[in-house]
């Protein structure tokens, strides 16, 4: 229904229209102004009143939009908000896993690090035991070279057939000498079979120079001299790489002991 239409329709309800078409003689001319005033003003409230329900149904409309938009923004919130929680329980489980892969690494590098210490501790003792076996050796073969130059001496300044005796006597001598240098028991594996091997060279070694003693008696002397040196070159360059052996099994055992202990002092 328009303005107009609603207008006519209140007027028709009043009376209004009734009153100005019959012209009454009752009705005066002020009361005629008055009535169209009212109808005028009528008309207009019903005009404006239909203008503000346009706009507000247009402005109905927006609203509308804005409050879709909205929702999409609500939906598209919760969607974001359910993902980030995802990714959130994802970081969690990865955190959890990299943790215990942390503690199996440690776990692993101490129990590393306490073999080292105890291969270190066995190596320590491997060596002074085999220094003390190699000077034992240097000074029974010291003592045995004495003894053997002596027997030379007397058999060289002793007449022939006394000084065959010499050289049996000497001889003997010399074997009892090699049956008192057999190699002591040894206790461990790791540097035994080395210095096992080291004294069969030697023992070979003094077996040869007996030999040529039986044959010169004065080149034995010059060999026995030089057999020393060789023995006492290869008993240094022993004990050298025994102890380079020694130094890089200190250096990894410190190797694998600074990461775990910068890691507790880190916790």
């Amino acid at each position: 229904m328009t303005p107009d239409a609603a207008l006519l329709s209140f007027c028709s309800s009043v009376g209004v229209d009734d009153e100005l078409k019959t012209g009454s003689a009752d009705s005066s001319p002020g009361v005629g102004v008055e009535l169209f005033g009212e109808y005028h003003f009528l008309h207009q409230g019903i005009r404006w009143q239909g203008n503000l329900l346009q706009m507000m149904k247009s402005h109905e409309g927006e609203l509308e939009r804005e409050i879709s938009k909205l929702q999409v923004m609500v939906l598209e919130l919760r969607s974001g908000f359910s993902r980030a929680l995802l990714e959130l329980n994802q970081i969690q489980l990865g955190d959890t896993e990299l943790q215990n892969q942390l503690e199996e690494t440690r776990h692993g590098c101490n129990k590393r690090t306490l073999h080292l210490e105890t291969l270190v501790l066995t190596l320590k003792e491997e060596l002074e035991e085999i220094r003390c076996q190699i000077h034992q050796l240097c000074d029974e073969q010291v003592k045995s070279e004495q003894t053997n130059s002596h027997t030379g001496a007397q058999s060289a300044s002793a007449p022939g057939c006394s000084g065959v005796k010499d050289i049996s006597s000497s001889t003997n001598g010399m074997k009892n000498v090699n049956e008192v240098m057999v190699a002591p028991p040894l206790c461990t594996v790791g540097g035994a079979l080395l210095l096992h091997c080291y004294l069969q060279g030697l023992w070979a070694g003094h077996n040869s120079g007996e030999v040529s003693s039986q044959v010169s008696l004065r080149s034995e002397g010059v060999s026995s001299c030089m057999q020393a040196g060789r023995r006492h070159r290869v008993s240094i360059s022993l004990l050298k790489s025994e102890w380079d052996y020694f130094t890089k099994l200190n250096l990894l055992q410190e190797k694998y002991r600074t990461p775990s202990s910068s890691h507790t002092e880190t916790q």
